[in-house]
């Protein structure tokens, strides 16, 4: 069985004041995460390999993810940026990502994303969007997106049905609440995302989530690890760690080890599923 971290980061020193999503206070991310720290995070939670995630919203961050892909045969697959938004830039962008698949590192590109916080996401409906969208599923690119907000949940599961064969993967449990008078409505937003067979979930908290905890809570996380996984079965759950962004309330192996006990009694294929085998389904990559 192959053990997969669907979401993580490296990023080098030089790139910090270029990640807009960075909290104000997080000193213990204000360094380089390079491709040697995260292989001992890997084996610290017996894990074989993964999937590296853009952290940068721009076009150079692609070759500095090709490049950790060539220096790591652990890295499976990365997923790039592409400025989705911008209808003059989309499918350029996407251009410019397929041709990479011919330098080291850019055989191993699996997927594509932007950074959209809370803005709206009204390109999705408007034509240069669904171009940008056709183009990444004709080749083969995973929509990797965090919808957090009642609108842009509905923009992601038009497209899902507007584009059946794309493949739509929703970052980080789609940013839970975690209060209790919060609960239903983040349940129905997911419940409407899980109603297509071509969005997946990824088990993982982002860094709302970890700036409203004080410390890392995994008795909180349960009743959403565990409404997520009801709702997209284990075929469309993976788990993942977002390293190193959780470090600003946990190490990975406490991370990893606190979403494995979310998940409670599930049978032996369903865990594997989970654990790695959908991530290696849903983003194509070869089982080592």
């Amino acid at each position: 069985m192959t053990k997969v971290d669907s979401h993580h980061h490296l990023w080098p020193a030089d790139v910090i004041g270029r990640q807009d999503w960075r909290p104000a206070e997080d000193e213990v991310l204000r360094r380089a995460f390079d491709v040697a720290e995260y292989h001992a995070a890997l084996d610290a939670a017996a894990l074989d390999g993964s999937i590296l995630m853009q952290s940068v919203d721009a076009m150079d961050e692609n070759q500095r993810l090709a490049d950790y892909a060539a220096a790591s045969e652990r890295v499976l697959g990365w997923v790039g940026f592409a400025d989705l938004p911008d209808p003059a830039r989309a499918l350029g962008d996407i251009g410019a990502l397929v041709r990479m698949r011919g330098v080291p590192g850019g055989d191993k590109l699996v997927g594509l994303r932007c950074l959209v916080g809370s803005d709206p996401m009204s390109w999705t409906a408007e034509a240069s969007g669904i171009a940008a969208l056709q183009r990444a599923a004709d080749e083969a690119l995973v929509w990797d997106t965090v919808p957090i907000t009642d609108a842009q949940t509905d923009a992601v599961a038009a497209v899902a049905q507007r584009l059946p064969h794309l493949r739509i993967v929703v970052d980080h449990l789609a940013s839970p609440p975690m209060t209790d008078d919060a609960f239903g409505a983040w349940r129905d937003r997911l419940q409407r995302l899980a109603a297509h067979p071509n969005v997946a979930v990824k088990l993982s908290v982002g860094v709302a989530v970890l700036q409203r905890w004080e410390r890392w809570d995994a008795a909180a996380l349960r009743p959403y690890v565990q409404t997520a996984i009801e709702l997209f079965g284990a075929r469309r759950s993976m788990l993942a760690s977002n390293w190193p962004v959780v470090l600003l309330r946990a190490s990975h192996a406490q991370a990893w080890s606190g979403v494995l006990e979310a998940l409670g009694d599930m049978d032996v294929q369903d865990r594997a599923r989970v654990e790695g085998g959908t991530a290696l389904d849903w983003y194509g990559v070869t089982r080592s």
